[in-house]
């Protein structure tokens, strides 16, 4: 029951987002969209944006006298969803193929899209009275969770609630139904489908098993984990602008997996089986997959990027143009160096008065091997938080081996009193023969690996989120 719940929140994918374009214009036909906006004052900058899949821009106007405005064009929109901004504030809207895009729209800004009014439009009254719908299930649920909650020790009463509750969730089954199919076809009808979750069956367990609420949570979860996607239409040329469809990858490998790196794989795999006959939704996926573990807040993750790399451009090569292929093989080819659990390659380097020193001659029981240039703009606001987190577990047996990696000598070292960075170990190449980016995968700076105590890669390419991360753990494992 409470997941079938969830479905009811399908409202506010729309309250917030929007969808977007694609499709040939028509030059025989014109658009015209007038609208009257309550909330809103005269001379206010109006715009008006499709969604592909961001938002861009398509048209401009200024709100006249009594909230008037409107678009007009000599062409026919692509198809797609768009968006009326003022400010912060939007209205959203489907153009179909097929549908007109001469109408009229009244509306409040400040009571949302469900207040909208759409004349000329059937799919868009459509959409704004499915809302209107939605919001007033939303409150019958929220009172009756309420009344639930205090009857729980009536078993009668309670019956009855759920009972209620069951019609509720019909009601809303069948008003899906009724979108569906009175628009099929229609970006309303796309919406619907894909906002739907699947249903599991009821669990069922016998009364006397341990640990019920476990089974009960692994049940759910391995369904939705198997299932998530399951309404979405990947053959659509229109499921790319939904932005709803990016918030789902987000959610689903981010929220709903568990940071396990062989299951991601397995996920993901089966994810893109789906997409391999809708070429821009496999490209677009792989490309938000690929940026998304490069980034990967979870220590469990680190490097999975290199597992979209591999399988999904290198290995695919007729999904991609060859230079960034080409790219993507050279990423993966620098991270194969010093890989995790190796020992690390020796850096013979000089410190700021001159002396050698090398990177094997530091003794801790952890070194951060910090690869930077003051010059650069994401080192600039990393570093700091970097040095933060090296006080935080300096007195814990953790060392910081801080490599300059370009060549100005009196920056560097003016940058490094400045700050008050002499708490670690400041070092660089000074003659150009230590070879930095011929042994190490410096793709990015800064850079952090970091090390046992016998130099072997616990992990590589953190942020400096995961470093400290890594450190707490470490240290108090001590």
């Amino acid at each position: 029951m409470k997941k079938i719940f969830v479905l009811l929140l399908g409202c506010i994918f729309i309250m917030d987002n929007s969808f977007a374009q694609q499709r040939t214009m028509n030059k025989l036909q014109k658009n015209s969209i007038t609208i009257t906006l309550d909330g809103v004052q005269a001379g206010d900058t109006a715009l008006l944006k499709a969604y592909r899949p961001k938002q861009k821009t398509v048209d401009t106007c200024i709100v006249r006298e009594e909230g008037q405005l409107s678009f007009h064009s000599d062409t026919l929109l692509p198809v797609g969803m768009y968006c009326i901004g003022i400010g912060d504030r939007t209205l959203d809207f489907f153009l179909s193929e097929g549908e007109p895009q001469s109408f009229s729209i009244q509306y409040n800004l400040d009571e949302g899209l469900a207040s909208a009014q759409f004349t000329g439009s059937p799919e868009n009254q459509a959409l704004a009275g499915y809302l209107r719908f939605m919001r007033e299930k939303q409150m019958q649920r929220q009172h009756l969770q309420q009344r639930i909650q205090s009857n729980g020790e009536h078993a009668d009463s309670l019956a009855l609630l759920n009972a209620q509750m069951e019609t509720l969730v019909r009601e809303v089954k069948n008003k899906w139904a009724e979108i569906e199919t009175a628009h099929s076809g229609k970006l309303i009808a796309l919406f619907i489908s894909s906002i739907r979750e699947p249903e599991p069956a009821p669990f069922m367990v016998a009364d006397s098993s341990a640990n019920i609420d476990s089974l009960r949570q692994d049940y759910y979860y391995t369904f939705f984990r198997d299932h998530f996607f399951d309404n979405y239409q990947f053959s659509s040329p229109y499921l790319l602008q939904m932005p709803f469809y990016s918030q789902a990858l987000t959610t689903y490998f981010t929220r709903l997996l568990k940071p396990e790196k062989q299951e991601t794989i397995e996920q993901m795999a089966r994810l893109m089986e789906k997409l391999k006959d809708n070429k821009p939704l496999y490209r677009y996926t792989v490309r938000e997959l690929y940026d998304l573990y490069k980034n990967v807040p979870y220590p469990e993750l680190e490097g999975l990027y290199l597992e979209v790399g591999g399988n999904y451009i290198v290995d695919r090569p007729e999904m991609w143009d060859s230079a960034y292929v080409d790219k993507v093989a050279f990423n993966i080819k620098l991270a194969a160096m010093n890989p995790v659990g190796s020992q690390t390659t020796d850096l013979k380097l000089n410190d700021m008065t001159g002396n050698a020193m090398s990177l094997y001659d530091v003794q801790a029981a952890y070194t951060v091997l910090y690869f930077y240039n003051p010059q650069c703009g994401a080192c600039a606001e990393i570093t700091p938080k970097v040095h933060t987190a090296y006080q935080k577990y300096k007195n814990k047996g953790v060392q910081l081996f801080a490599v300059y990696v370009d060549r100005d000598k009196d920056m560097w070292m003016k940058y490094v009193m400045e700050n008050k960075y002499l708490d670690w170990i400041n070092v660089w190449d000074a003659d150009e023969t230590a070879g930095i980016y011929s042994k190490y995968d410096l793709h990015a700076i800064p850079m952090i690996y970091l090390l046992d105590k016998d130099k072997v890669i616990i992990e590589k390419d953190l942020s400096h989120n995961n470093l400290e991360l890594w450190l707490s753990q470490l240290t108090t494992a001590e």
